[in-house]
């Protein structure tokens, strides 16, 4: 999954553990205000930021969840606006060794999944637990971009406090077939807008990966089965990054998938852009709308 870059800059355009915690910053940025913590998680210091929109009382919390590579708190900050704007209140934080937190960031691979995606679910938690107590967040649900939709679950399945969950084109299979699938095809590159790559169509991988053998990597689907909240999940059709037919047909499998809403955008890929088009594909809307049928 190296498609990160790209994806989250189109996506902003269009448990356990000691934590100890201190407001180091405070600072207004139009009508949103904004705080800084430090939030310490298992050795390492999270730099983290709450946007708060304008006005006073508590307001709905959605923390981000991050996708794959090494983004500080202010690649994400457009996103942390488009949700602030429509009311919400939004935590993003530098993940551990990048940006202004301590701790040492981890590439995840087949072999060191398990252990880097639930130190990350465990860094998210943390968080949480501090937020959950402030008194401007009244709920708290996640969105998770890209790999953060492996992260998503984890957290949900070791977490009460979650009261809603949002995944935008995040893999349901394990990290195995997510990487060999992005092998077959080229992955997406960065300003890549189309359906075509230098490897295989997606319909080829697709059928490639079905028939692999299993690896030992981290798998989702126990975590996810796990989920007992309303979760979204929104996928471009033509994704050369995650294998959306087979993420789909993971969840459709689950126990619990009447908790479970999908959204697949047709011509779009990894980053949710039109491929036809080259247009972002309008979906903030969406997803605030759920989010406020799930919290009514």
């Amino acid at each position: 999954m190296k498609t990160y870059f790209i994806f989250l800059m189109h996506l902003a355009i269009s448990m356990s553990g000691f934590c100890n915690t201190f407001l180091i910053g405070f600072q207004d940025t139009l009508s949103i205000h904004t705080k800084e913590y430090i939030i310490e998680s298992d050795g390492a210091k999270l730099f983290t930021t709450l946007f708060l929109p304008e006005g006073e009382g508590s307001f709905p919390a959605v923390v981000l969840i991050h996708s794959a590579g090494k983004f500080a708190t202010s690649f994400y900050k457009p996103v942390a606006v488009q949700l602030c704007n429509r009311g919400f209140a939004t935590l993003i934080y530098d993940k551990r060794g990048t940006g202004e937190s301590t701790g040492r960031y981890e590439d995840v691979n087949s072999k060191s999944s398990e252990k880097v995606l639930s130190q990350l679910a465990k860094d998210a938690i943390n968080v949480i637990n501090f937020i959950k107590k402030l008194p401007e967040v009244k709920t708290v649900g996640l969105l998770g971009t890209s790999q953060g939709g492996w992260i998503v679950p984890i957290i949900c399945s070791q977490s009460q406090d979650i009261n809603f969950a949002v995944n935008i084109s995040g893999p349901a299979v394990t990290v195995a077939e997510e990487l060999y699938f992005s092998k077959l095809t080229g992955d997406e590159k960065p300003g890549q807008t189309y359906d075509t790559g230098d490897g295989l169509s997606i319909e080829e991988a697709t059928a490639k990966v079905r028939e692999m053998k299993p690896q030992k990597s981290y798998d989702p689907a126990p975590y996810i089965a796990k989920m007992d909240i309303p979760s979204f999940w929104l996928y471009g059709n033509l994704d050369r990054s995650v294998p959306v037919q087979l993420s789909m047909e993971r969840l459709n499998q689950t126990p619990n998938k009447s908790l479970i809403t999908i959204k697949n955008f047709e011509d779009a890929n990894h980053s949710l852009i039109n491929v036809k088009t080259q247009e972002r594909v309008t979906f903030w809307d969406e997803i605030v709308t759920w989010i406020q049928n799930i919290l009514k």
